[in-house]
């Protein structure tokens, strides 16, 4: 019975012999059956896990519906598979607003209309697109106006969609591979290290952040696709819009803003037995305490408990023993009677 009524079911005038139920809509064509899973190796973005997606045809009318299974939308992302390098579409949307196609990958575009792929030597690939409208809409009509190989379209339910081209990722310590925020490419490209931190691999595109000042890197990377030279930015933002807290320590909640207390100091760890080392001569010798090391950003660098300007003391390196840059640090005496000293000194070197 389900067969039978599928069958007559009809969009624009004609009878829908194919379906594929996504996430967020499904998608109906009126030629042939579904199409199966991407498996080929010019995929960029519909590589691995992609569920079934649904053909035009080739016939210059064959078509696809896409009908949201919710409310209706003003913005749709579009992912095509094995798209070649004659196919065209028309594609239009219901609602009576006014349509637009936007964020073209690796296909043309001339009004409503998409296509062909577009991208290197290849002859055939993945397309993306993004179908907005100025009223929602419910449904949107893409007709293989190409007469050709026509149109994939897949669910998007296991994409992972186009990276923007230039990307800012907030990290704290650890290693990082930048590939993993590039665009989808198929050509083989080159790393450039703008900012220097003196950690970053430049054969495999990885960079470890501990260690260094906390700051913004910059890093290209240089690749030709589609016949076309680009370049990438990658920026990390280490500890300057993040806060990069050692979680392995408690933390006092909250930290109370640097204020002059009884003493303003500097120290300078090189070693040479002069002042080597923070000497908080507010200390309360009677009192067990804790002392925690911010920097500016407010991220706490060290954490010492029972402080004692000897043996126990913060010589302006992180945990690792990397040294901490030069600068202002803050610091905060907790002691076991619950009171609290706060200043600030200034590290050089």
């Amino acid at each position: 019975m389900r067969k039978i009524l599928l069958w007559l079911i009809t969009f624009n005038c004609f009878a829908i012999e194919a379906q594929v139920t996504c996430n967020d809509y499904t998608i109906y064509a009126n030629s042939t059956s579904a199409f199966g899973s991407l498996t080929d190796s010019t995929c960029m973005f519909l590589c691995a896990g992609t569920t079934d997606g649904v053909w035009t045809g080739s016939g210059c009318t064959d078509s696809i519906v896409l009908t949201m299974n919710g409310s209706p939308v003003n913005s749709l992302d579009l992912y095509f598979g094995k798209v070649n390098t004659d196919d065209y579409a028309t594609v239009s949307v219901d609602g009576g607003g006014t349509m637009e196609i936007s964020n073209p990958f690796n296909t043309g575009l001339n009004g409503n209309v998409v296509g062909p792929y577009n991208c290197g030597t290849a002859t055939f690939g993945d397309v993306f697109f993004t179908v907005t409208s100025t009223q929602p809409f419910s449904n949107v009509y893409i007709v293989n106006t190409g007469c050709s190989s026509g149109w994939v379209l897949y669910c998007p339910d296991n994409v992972v969609p186009p990276a923007p081209k230039d990307s800012t990722i907030k990290v704290c310590d650890g290693q990082f591979d930048l590939n993993n925020y590039l665009q989808p490419h198929n050509d083989i490209g080159s790393w450039t290290e703008i900012t220097s931190s003196g950690q970053f691999d430049s054969q495999n595109g990885t960079v470890t952040t501990t260690g260094l000042s906390y700051d913004i890197y910059t890093f290209n990377y240089s690749y030709t696709e589609c016949n076309v030279y680009r370049e990438t930015a990658i920026k990390i933002d280490y500890g300057v819009n993040i806060s990069c807290v050692d979680t392995t320590d408690s933390i006092p909640p909250v930290i109370p803003p640097p204020v002059d207390e009884k003493e303003v100091t500097a120290f300078s760890p090189n070693a040479d037995g002069v002042n080597d080392f923070l000497n908080l001569n507010m200390l309360i010798d009677s009192l067990g305490n804790e002392v925690y090391i911010y920097n500016r950003w407010g991220s706490m660098v060290y954490h010492i408990a029972n402080y004692d300007n000897d043996q126990n003391v913060w010589t302006g390196n992180f945990p690792s023993g990397v040294p901490a840059p030069v600068g202002t640090y803050y610091y905060l005496i907790y002691y076991d009677n619950g009171e609290f000293k706060k200043g600030w000194v200034q590290l050089l070197r």
